[in-house]
This record gives structure tokens, sequence and C-alpha cells, in this order.
């Protein structure tokens, strides 16, 4: 884990790139890529985001508030309830601190919302700052991600998420903009569950 994209330039490219909340950005994207084997999955994240902002270091549930990418992933179906997230659903957090160092997040269902969840300490996971934004890389073990015995074509419900913080002012460090993957997407709350996608393992 280098935060570098070099052994990862032959893998499909994601956009996160639709609005779900907060307000209209021009300046932020994020490309992500993927991978996978039986121990882990693994991502690589390009961040386009001039500012970096992250006041809360030492609250890793409140990360997603600040600058970060986050990833929600659950058990497939088709008959997705949007009172309630699935008793399997996860969400992984990671963002760069002000002073360079890497956080890391993951909590897990409390009713229709996620709960305030802890730092996850299993895996790996590097932010480098670049000349643009920043770059994630992580490896993601399966067990933390409520995972049981991966195999290609396993489908799992998955939502790609970027998130930009107020750089200035009384809201510093407020959620400002967040962004998903799905283009059909319209919400990011419980609600929207239905429209996370589908993530199938590939061979």
């Amino acid at each position: 884990m280098d935060g570098l994209a070099d052994e990862w330039v032959r893998h499909q490219e994601y956009a996160v790139a639709t609005r779900v909340g907060g307000a209209p950005s021009t300046r932020l994207t994020s490309a992500w890529r993927l991978a996978w084997d039986t121990r882990a999955l693994y991502l690589f994240a390009d961040v386009t985001d001039p500012v970096v902002t992250q006041t809360h270091p030492l609250r890793p549930w409140l990360i997603g508030s600040g600058d970060s990418i986050g990833l929600e992933l659950g058990r497939y179906t088709t008959n997705v309830r949007t009172d309630r997230l699935g008793s399997r659903d996860v969400r992984i957090l990671i963002g760069p601190s002000e002073s360079g160092a890497t956080l890391r997040a993951r909590a897990t269902p409390d009713g229709a919302e996620f709960g305030r969840g802890t730092t996850w300490t299993t895996g790996a996971a590097v932010v480098r700052r670049t000349r643009s934004g920043y770059a994630v890389e992580a490896a993601i073990p399966w067990e933390a991600l409520n995972v049981v015995s991966p195999k290609a074509g396993l489908r799992l419900s998955a939502n790609l998420l970027l998130a930009d913080a107020v750089p200035t002012g009384a809201d510093r460090g407020s959620l400002r903009t967040l962004m998903s993957h799905n283009p059909q997407r319209v919400g990011a709350g419980i609600r929207s569950r239905f429209a996370w996608g589908v993530l199938t393992l590939g061979s």
C-alpha cells in the first residue's frame, strides 16, 4: 500500500460523480478502481479536491463529514427495505487528516442509520496527498465487510461515496457535498438504499 496507481492501470475505472447531498461542486471528482482476492477487497481512489479539510481526526464516526471516501457494502437482494439498513450492511470510511495522517472508520447499522462506529485496524489503508487532492489505496479484509467465503460471481449491494467538507467559516469541517457512483441515485438517506448498485466479483 503506497497510494500510487502503478499496478492499477489495467483495472476498470469508476467515476463517483453524482451529487446525492449538499451543494453542487465543479471541483470535486474521484475515479475508483477495485480488485479482490479471497483475503480482501482492494480499492484505489484518485480524488480531486484542492483544499483538504478534516476536523474530526479523533472522532472516526465523523470522518465522513470531512473530506473522505466511503464504501457501503451489503448483502445483495432484490427486495430492498427502505426503512432500515440490512443487518450485514457496513460502511468503511477513509480520508486524510490535515496533518497528513490516514484516518479510518467502520460503522454497522443502527436501524435506519449507521451507528457511530470506530477505527478499523485490520488490513491496510494509506492516503497520499497529491497536487490536485489525494489518493487512497486500501486492502479491506472481507471479515471487516461482513462477507463470508467470497467467490467469483458473488453479488453485493455497493455504494461508492465521496465527501467534501466546508473549508472555511463557522461551518468549517461540516459536510458540504456528497457524491455517489450511481447516476440513478437521487438522495443520500435510507430511502435511496435500493439505488446502492451491484458489485459483482469477477473471475
